[in-house]
């Protein structure tokens, strides 16, 4: 396990950079990961470094892959782009699915490279990552793993839920789970890779 400053630092760094670009305080994140105050405390004043599991747990939370947080990243990470912002809303609640939508493109100055269409949050059960009005980017992709945020399309209604096994969870404890039964029809749009900050 790296133990060296440099090492230490950077993974600071990508901790404090995600949590600002999610809008996820120290009291949020240690809460979501499941570890004391003082953990998250330590790892950004570089007194600790995480285990790989914890490492792996956070690159979940924020929509990443791990090596977002161990490796350095470049201010040309993220660009300037233009992205096909859809005019429905994403339910965190109900709703709609891409297909048959009008779009606009938008300028993003703070795009991920890997985004490749951008929707606005509608509904708080996905609070405190994700907002009512919050404007997320998505990658295109069919695969979402367990523990990740995506939008999935179930019954033709649309929503943004993060992915744990057949279940769409909801960060807001105050809403239950939506489970994916075997004749359900499902299929997921894409990975939430971050969000307007």
């Amino acid at each position: 396990m790296p133990n060296n400053l440099g090492n230490k630092r950077i993974m600071a760094k990508n901790i404090e950079s995600y949590m600002s670009k999610n809008n996820i305080n120290r009291k949020d994140l240690s809460e979501m990961m499941g570890v004391p105050y003082t953990t998250i405390c330590d790892w950004l004043n570089m007194n600790t470094y995480p285990r790989i599991d914890k490492i792996e747990k956070m690159a979940q939370i924020f929509g990443i892959s791990k090596s977002d947080l161990v490796e350095e990243q470049s201010s040309a990470e993220r660009v300037v782009a233009s992205l096909p912002m859809f005019n429905e809303s994403v339910a965190a609640g109900h709703g709609w699915l891409l297909e048959g939508y009008e779009y606009e493109y938008y300028e993003f100055e703070d795009a991920p490279k890997s985004a490749d269409f951008a929707l606005r949050v509608r509904g708080n059960s996905m609070s405190p990552m994700y907002d009512d009005g919050d404007i997320v980017f998505v990658r295109q992709t069919v695969l979402v793993e367990s523990g990740q945020v995506g939008v999935f399309c179930l019954n033709g209604e649309g929503y943004m839920k993060q992915l744990q096994g057949n279940r769409l969870i909801s960060l807001n404890t105050e809403f239950d789970a939506i489970v994916v039964c075997e004749h359900d029809s499902f299929y997921t749009a894409g990975r939430v890779v971050g969000k307007v900050t």
